[in-house]
């Protein structure tokens, strides 16, 4: 991660960088001294990783959260609209990024396509601040033998409630027992 000083916008430089695992596609504003990175591992994982630049020639990792092994994939990483955030201004802000997984073992076994649920906590304290997995969406197969590979995941987060729109379907559940899955619609 390098942190570019754009102060004179006729010289900017390199003010500080962190050297990390993996690699980020999408970076998403938190707050002026947060930054969140979304892209893979060097294993080939989905990574989510919370970056503390509040000191511009030092920036720091706030932690990581890996979702699953090799070749797993989020359309997050691309498409901008497979990302969904809601800043809170009282409470941890909240996110979601559908993933297709494969197990971490290395065995390629696909365990499946969901919607993954995050928290940013203490946003408003940068040294203090981290990402919180809540849980995952993962609407029940009708073939269970079959791939359920998906090709567009959107989301909506409207006050409790999460709506996952999976291809064709939209699912829904409570930010807080993601598990219990209502639909399809």
């Amino acid at each position: 991660l390098y942190a570019i000083d754009l102060s004179d916008p006729t010289d900017p430089f390199i003010a500080g960088e962190l050297q990390v695992t993996g690699f980020s596609d999408f970076l998403h504003p938190v707050t002026d001294d947060l930054l969140l990175g979304l892209g893979a591992d060097e294993n080939g994982g989905v990574k989510l990783e919370l970056f503390n630049v509040s000191n511009i020639a030092r920036p720091l990792s706030r932690g990581s959260v890996l979702i699953g092994g090799p070749s797993s994939y989020s359309e997050a990483r691309y498409d901008r609209h497979a990302f969904t955030y809601q800043a809170n201004a009282n409470s941890p802000d909240r996110f979601t990024v559908p993933a297709s997984v494969f197990a971490t073992d290395g065995s390629r076994q696909f365990l499946g396509s969901a919607l993954y649920l995050f928290e940013i906590l203490d946003k408003n304290t940068p040294m203090l601040a981290t990402l919180n997995n809540v849980g995952s969406i993962q609407p029940p197969s009708i073939d269970p033998n079959a791939l359920s590979w998906v090709t567009r995941s959107r989301s909506f987060i409207h006050e409790e409630t999460v709506y996952y729109i999976r291809d064709n379907d939209v699912w829904s559940a409570l930010w807080q027992s993601p598990t219990i899955v209502n639909g399809p619609f």
